[in-house]
């Protein structure tokens, strides 16, 4: 993954339970790497599908979308201001 953005660096990456595998520190790892890359002056957008909430509590941006028990899904959006420390 650092490789080929290194290489081939884009705007935009999304990754499908990049981190399944892994266990809640690696994961978490793999949450902060993230975040460091959306930040600076060549940041990028990341869209993550996780089950973990080491994951998905560090993200700027929730969509979670469920089962409405009919046949059909619902998607609940939330954003998150990211405070910095000290603050």
């Amino acid at each position: 993954m650092h490789a080929l953005q290194a290489l081939f660096p884009s705007p935009f990456y999304f990754f499908d339970e990049v981190d399944c595998a892994l266990d809640t520190s690696a994961a978490a790892r793999v949450a902060a790497y993230v975040r460091q890359q959306c930040s600076g002056a060549a940041a990028a957008q990341y869209l993550l599908v996780s089950h973990k909430p080491v994951v998905f509590e560090s993200a700027g941006c929730l969509l979670g979308v469920y089962s409405n028990g009919r046949g059909s899904s619902a998607a609940v959006v939330g954003h998150f201001g990211r405070q910095e420390a000290g603050a």
